[in-house]
């Protein structure tokens, strides 16, 4: 895995800035504020997923300045050879985004978020996906240039240990450990717990055989109540089988009762039918005899009808045209008479408008002279706080008072105002003058205190005015603000109405030239009047011909119906009157076949059945309650049974898995962490032990110690001697952590690294050495180490590493 390219917009120092690098070691060199760290930030940034305000305390610092978005783009090579490019943005609504290249084209992955891209991309790089790409680089592979010691000189052993094992991933096990005691009492506390319930669950079904044998108890009788209750029930239907046949004859006689009363009153009816249709008939053969008479006089009178109706159409087109010759006169002297009157009435306004800014002007210097009162008002909090002073010290001194005046009238009967029994501190002691005295300082401390509250109180009338007069002089000076507004907008309305007055003189004329067009079109219509009239004369003529066929037309008309309804009405009396006569002769019948006392036997023999089987079933329901309620018991206490049988299993696998905690804290927990620590530490001593001897050219040997401690051992003056971080040199720490650093990115596969001023603190044979030392690493010597990385980046001015690189690339501000 290499990187290719790396562009930077609008980030810090960098405009518009792109790079390209080469496999091995690429080195940045440039004068301080070229933007070589910026370019290893932004890596960071773009690649590995770290916060902006990791560089920085703001992230609009990130950006350069003015700047309001910026970008990062980075494109790099997997380790199968396919080419891809991961931009990232900064500022508002900043995109991560990772492009695969296709055809020479960049396609960008879909992903489902941020967690996504960050997965995708260290499967990439071929880095662990347990730990945020973001540690890895600022712990490992890219620390920044301040933190590049950071957790080789802890202090603290506790937190050198912490730090350490998690960078190498091992911390899981010994947090496991501290994790799980808090399982470990719970488990215990859940297993204390069900032993108490399931010892309350085994007193609680104890009642059980009882309940059992109740239930059975309550069955026996419940069978007996149920074959009672179907005797009952048979001897009931017996009883209601042969009520139901009297009072199904009872039934029938009253409806052929009914039957016959109705065929009465229907024959009735029908006989009062057909005289009003004999009537009926009578009057419409009058009434054809009429009509005909009058017939030719109706005709004459429709004819003079329809010409008039045409005559008023014309009438109604004249009235019409009268009307709108009047409108329109009306209009012109309206409009006329308008004009004039709102040409004056803009005279008027001009005035008025003139007037009403003068009297603002001048009630507006009024009321902002109001100094005095602003004076007052400022006094009102004060006065206030003052006055509840007072009134406290009042109320504090009404309690002193009532309880001296109480406490003087029981000790002057010898009872104590406390106990309510004779007091013997007083007896035979004259106590009057005690209180007599303190009672008078406090009526003249009362009397000074209501005068203070008086004078305060009006003090306060006078402030309040002030603050309301100044509250309102705010309100009025508000409402000219907004007259004079409604001045101006008045002033603009009277301009536009100026306007308008002159563009309507112009129809006015047209209006005037309409009017007279008009009244010669009204001339058609003379002689109008006297035709109307001529045909409204001989309507009223033939008028009387119109009303009489109208009167009589409908009941000539009407004829022949009656004659045919007369017919069907006689036919129907004849069919009435033979029904009367057959229900006559089967409600005779009917009566000899009915006895109304048998029926009044079965009804009380009903009766005293019912409550017999109410009874009955009362009894039954009652029981059957009973039953259920056992049966509820009985189930609620086998659930019981139920529910301590799974209490058991759940305490027996409560007991195992405590046990298997306690195997796994002990056994597992406690000593992976401290195994794989030492491994590690074994295995990066090793490598870095190598490194450092060509770093230093001296023969020390470094070691990771416990606790990841740094020590280095040498044998000066033929004794050996161990010196620990805090003993060594800033030249030799410096050196130490290159190396072990080197051998930590070796240890956990990372293929790149970036190094910011790695030769800090060291002199010039130790600069020299370790470049020579990282380009053996990269040739693969076998003295140092195989080639493990595929890119190495550095920020350094040492010519010793510009000749040792694959690449230099020299920034300028």
């Amino acid at each position: 895995m290499r990187i290719l390219e790396v562009s930077l917009k609008n980030i810090k120092s960098h405009s518009d800035s792109h790079y390209s690098f080469s496999p091995g070691i690429n080195v940045l060199s440039g004068p301080n504020g070229a933007g070589k760290s910026t370019i290893f930030e932004a890596i960071g940034y773009a690649l590995f997923g770290v916060d902006a305000r990791d560089f920085v305390a703001n992230i609009d610092r990130f950006l350069r300045i003015g700047s309001k978005r910026g970008e990062v783009r980075v494109v790099f090579e997997a380790a199968e050879g396919r080419r891809y490019r991961v931009s990232r943005t900064v500022g508002g609504g900043a995109k991560w985004l990772l492009a695969a290249e296709r055809d020479g084209d960049f396609e960008v992955e879909e992903h489902g978020g941020s967690q996504e891209t960050e997965a995708r991309i260290a499967e990439l790089l071929g880095l662990s996906s347990s730990r945020a790409l973001k540690d890895q680089f600022k712990q490992i592979i890219g620390p920044f240039q301040n933190d590049f010691l950071g957790p080789f000189v802890i202090k603290s052993a506790t937190e050198r240990q912490k730090t350490f094992d998690n960078i190498l991933g091992i911390d899981s096990w010994r947090r496991t450990f501290e994790n799980t005691r808090e399982l470990q009492r719970e488990l215990g506390h859940r297993t204390e717990q069900l032993r108490s319930k399931m010892a309350d669950r085994r007193e609680q079904t104890r009642p059980l055989p009882g309940l059992r044998r109740r239930k059975r108890e309550l069955s026996t009788e419940l069978q007996n109540i149920d074959i009672d209750l179907g005797k009952t029930l048979k001897e009931q239907q017996k009883a209601e089988s042969a009520l139901k046949n009297l009072e199904q004859q009872e039934q029938a006689l009253r409806k052929h009762e009914q039957i016959l009363t109705k065929l009465a009153e229907r024959i009735k009816s029908g006989q009062e039918h057909i005289a009003d249709k004999n009537a009926r008939v009578n009057a419409s053969v009058e009434a054809a005899g009429i009509v005909q008479r009058h017939l030719p006089g109706k005709q004459t009178f429709e004819a003079a009808e329809k010409q008039l109706e045409q005559l008023r159409i014309r009438q109604s087109a004249q009235r019409k045209l009268e009307k709108e010759c009047l409108v329109a006169e009306t209009q012109v002297e309206t409009a006329i008479a308008r004009l004039e009157l709102e040409q004056h009435q803009v005279l008027e306004k001009q005035q008025q408008i003139e007037t009403a800014r003068k009297q603002l002007a001048s009630e507006e210097t009024e009321l902002r002279n109001d100094a005095p009162l602003i004076t007052q008002a400022a006094k009102l909090p004060a006065l206030r706080t003052e006055l509840e002073g007072q009134q406290a010290r009042m109320g504090q001194l009404e309690g002193r008072r009532e309880g001296l005046q109480e406490g003087q009238e029981k000790l002057s009967e010898g009872i104590c105002p406390f106990f309510a029994e004779p007091c013997l501190n007083i007896a035979g002691k004259e106590i009057e003058g005690f209180f007599e005295g303190r009672l008078s300082a406090m009526a003249m401390e009362r009397s000074e205190i209501a005068g203070l509250r008086a004078s305060l109180l009006e003090n306060i009338t006078i402030a309040e005015n002030a603050d309301r007069e100044l509250s309102q002089r705010k309100d009025r000076l508000a409402r000219i603000e907004k007259d004079r507004q409604t001045l101006l907008r008045d002033e603009e309305a009277l301009s536009l109405k100026t306007a308008a007055l002159k563009a309507g003189q112009g129809p006015l004329e047209e209006q005037k030239r309409s009017l007279a067009q008009q009244r010669l079109t009204l001339r058609e219509f003379d002689g109008l009047e006297q035709d109307i009239a001529l045909a409204e004369q001989q309507r009223r003529q033939h008028a009387s011909d119109r009303d009489q066929v109208q009167a009589f037309e409908k009941v000539a008309l009407e004829l022949e119906e009656h004659q045919k309804a007369l017919q069907r009405y006689q036919q129907k009396l004849t069919e009435l009157e033979q029904d009367h006569k057959s229900a006559g002769e089967t409600l005779a019948q009917l009566r000899t076949s009915y006895s109304l006392e048998i029926h009044d036997q079965l009804r009380l023999q009903q009766r005293e059945l019912d409550k017999a089987r109410a009874t009955l079933e009362q009894r039954q329901q009652g029981q059957q309650q009973l039953l259920i309620d056992t049966e509820s018991q009985i189930d609620r206490l086998r659930a019981l049974l139920l529910e301590l049988a799974q209490q058991r299993r759940e305490h027996r696998k409560l007991r195992r898995s405590s046990s298997l905690l306690d195997y796994l804290r002990n056994q597992v927990f406690k000593n992976v962490s401290t195994k794989l620590s030492e491994r590690f530490r074994g295995e990066v001593s090793q490598r870095a032990d190598r490194i450092y001897r060509t770093i230093s050219g001296a023969e020390e040997e470094l070691c990771w110690a416990e606790g990841y401690q740094v020590s280095l051992t040498d044998f000066a003056d033929g004794q050996r001697r161990e010196r620990s971080d805090d003993q060594l040199s800033g030249g030799q720490m410096m050196s130490a952590v290159v190396s072990l650093r080197l051998a930590l990115l070796q240890t956990l596969g990372a293929r790149i690294a970036f190094f910011d001023e790695p030769t800090s603190n060291l002199d010039a044979s130790r600069r020299e050495n370790l470049a020579q030392a990282f380009r053996a690493i990269d040739q693969g010597q076998d003295e140092l180490s195989q080639h493990w990385y595929d890119q190495l980046f550095l920020i350094s001015h040492d010519v010793a590493f510009s000749e040792i690189t694959n690449q230099l690339t020299e920034l300028e501000k």
